[in-house]
C-alpha cells in the first residue's frame, strides 16, 4: 500500500485530507501521522533522523516560545506551566547542534521522503 492510499482512495481525497483536516492537527499529531506512514511503508529504517530532529526541533520552539530570557546570560529561561515555576538553561551549542541537523533533515532527508512518496506511475509513465 502507498503512503497517498494511507491518506485517502485518490488525489482529490488526499487534497481534501491534506487542506481540511490534517491542518487541524496540532504539530506532535501531525509528526506522529508522518511516523506511522513512515513505518507502515517501511521508510523509518532509511530516514531515522526525521521524527527524532522533528519532535526536538518542536520541544525547543515550545520551550523558547513559553518561556522568558533574564539576566545577563540570555540562554537561561524562566517559564511557568501547570502553575509550576521552573528554570532552565539552554546552551547555545544545543541550539547551533538542533539548527545544524534542522538544515539537513529539512533540506536532503525530506527531500529524498518526498521522493520515495511519489507513485511508481510517476517514474514509469504508466
Amino acid at each position: 500500500m502507498t503512503a497517498q492510499l494511507t491518506l485517502g482512495r485518490d488525489l482529490e481525497s488526499i487534497f481534501l485530507l491534506e487542506t481540511k483536516a490534517i491542518a487541524q492537527l496540532s504539530v506532535n499529531s501531525k509528526i506522529s501521522l508522518l511516523e506511522k506512514i513512515m513505518q507502515s511503508e517501511g521508510w523509518d529504517q532509511d530516514f531515522p533522523f526525521i521524527i527524532p530532529v522533528l519532535r526536538a526541533i518542536f520541544a525547543m520552539r515550545n520551550k523558547l516560545a513559553h518561556s522568558v530570557a533574564y539576566g545577563f546570560d540570555s540562554s537561561v529561561r524562566s517559564s511557568v506551566r501547570r502553575g509550576t515555576a521552573s528554570t532552565d538553561a539552554i546552551p547555545v551549542k544545543t541550539i547551533t547542534g538542533l539548527a545544524r541537523s534542522a538544515h539537513f533533515v529539512t533540506n536532503v532527508e525530506m527531500s529524498f521522503l518526498q521522493v520515495r512518496a511519489l507513485p511508481v506511475s510517476y517514474w514509469t509513465a504508466e
